[in-house]
């Protein structure tokens, strides 16, 4: 019995999608970032995420030490995205999707952010459910604290190497 039973056609597109993304032998380290309009809003609580620079120098630490050679980025920031790959060229692969790009969009979040498509909400989800699969997949993981974290870990059955960041929450003062 499967506990996430998806259709068919969903489990052949995110397979689809893995199989173009990776060779054989590729080392994969998977990072998970959450976009500006999370770090802009700073909505009490929630966890505080890692600057792009922080991140970035985590990542190649953490691909250097675990001897990775490819990195999958899970993000709906198109600057996140470009900074990976000025950096870390072709060395950074993604799920093929319209990112939003924040800064010409006043910040508005992704998720209310429609994309001139058709079926735009659907394709979000998929999009997004193939990022979280595709993580939960690779044995090494860099990740902000966020919902799509519990997510992946609940759907892994364990990684080789992980790193979660926790830079507190935002408004909360002295957590123990």
């Amino acid at each position: 019995m499967h506990v996430l039973d998806l259709r068919e056609d969903v489990e052949k597109h995110i397979e689809n999608i893995r199989r173009s993304l990776f060779n054989a032998g590729d080392n994969v380290i998977g990072v998970l970032l959450r976009g500006t309009d999370y770090i802009s809003r700073k909505l009490y609580n929630h966890a505080i995420q890692p600057p792009i620079e922080l991140a970035m120098t985590t990542v190649y630490q953490k691909a250097k030490e675990w001897g990775c050679n490819k990195i999958f980025l899970a993000t709906e920031d198109k600057s996140f995205v470009e900074a990976f790959k000025s950096i870390f060229g072709n060395q950074v692969v993604t799920v093929p999707k319209v990112y939003t790009d924040f800064r010409a969009n006043n910040g508005i979040s992704h998720a209310m952010y429609v994309n001139d498509r058709e079926n735009d909400y659907y394709l979000k989800g998929l999009e997004y459910l193939t990022e979280m699969v595709i993580l939960s997949k690779c044995e090494n993981v860099v990740m902000g604290r966020t919902s799509g974290t519990a997510g992946v870990n609940m759907m892994s059955k364990g990684f080789k190497n992980k790193y979660y960041f926790f830079l507190g929450r935002y408004g909360v003062v002295g957590e123990l």
